[in-house]
């Protein structure tokens, strides 16, 4: 079927051409010819690209159906390792050696100082996380690896579905804006 409809795109194409030919312009008859067939086939033109498009959207569609949810490098378990790290991290700051150093007394200025030693370790959790989560993403085949990641793959579990056709549909389209927005920009 493709096929058929291939060559209906294909006559069509030609005719265009045809149409846009010095010799074809100049001999009126054959042009009024072409151009009466060149009308009635275009709405059959329209409809089977319409289908084609349709019939590769759902191929696309089964595709990316066929790929699980679940990864090493979802933004859930990313966000599971920031709080594991940041844990970590944080259970042994020194913050008193810190609070003293700096000479801040009182109990609100104590926090504010805690506060603001926890944003600045955040950026150095967060990269450091990124760090791990990328690792595991290129050695996933690995036991220790799939072990260490358990606990992010079942909080992926809870907190992620497989999408529906609307949603494929929707990434599909807003994926191929990107790609063609960048072919853009390379030219």
């Amino acid at each position: 079927m493709r096929e058929k409809l291939q060559l209906i795109l294909d006559g069509y194409q030609e005719l265009t051409e045809r149409l846009g030919d010095p010799a074809v312009i100049a001999d009126q008859k054959e042009y009024t010819r072409l151009a009466k067939e060149h009308r009635s086939r275009q709405p059959l033109a329209t409809k089977a690209q319409e289908y084609l498009d349709a019939v590769d959207r759902l191929e696309q569609a089964k595709h990316i159906q066929s790929h699980s949810t679940k990864h090493v490098r979802c933004g859930t378990s990313f966000m599971l390792m920031v709080m594991i790290i940041a844990l970590l991290v944080y259970s042994v700051l020194p913050y008193a050696t810190i609070i003293q150093f700096l000479g801040v007394e009182g109990r609100i200025p104590e926090l504010a100082v805690t506060i603001i030693v926890r944003l600045m370790c955040l950026p150095l959790i967060a990269g450091l996380a990124y760090e791990i989560i990328k690792w595991a993403g290129n050695h996933s085949d690995q036991p220790i690896v799939r072990t260490l990641m358990a606990p992010g793959m079942a909080l992926q579990k809870m907190t992620t579905r497989e999408p529906d056709e609307q949603m494929i549909e929707v990434a599909v389209a807003a994926m191929q804006r990107v790609i063609d927005r960048e072919k853009a920009m390379a030219t």
